[in-house]
């Protein structure tokens, strides 16, 4: 399982995965699509180029077990 796919399977589980700190929350929209939204103004991205070869985020991480785990 490549990155973009973990991090995909990790948002579908319901996991709650963020970028680089916890003000940029990453989530799939009603559409299906991966977006990442910065929680203080609202403003989002998508996640990944159409091709799904690129990131539009840098440094992906959760929490599992109170533990951050890097992506």
């Amino acid at each position: 399982m490549n990155r973009i796919e973990k991090i995909k399977s990790l948002i579908d589980a319901g996991v709650k995965v963020y970028d680089e700190n916890e003000g940029y929350e990453c989530f799939k929209t009603k559409s299906g699509e991966y977006a990442v939204k910065f929680k203080p103004n609202g403003y989002t991205i998508g996640m990944f180029w159409d091709n799904d070869t690129k990131m539009n985020i840098t440094a992906p991480f959760y929490y599992q077990n109170g533990k951050r785990i890097e992506l």
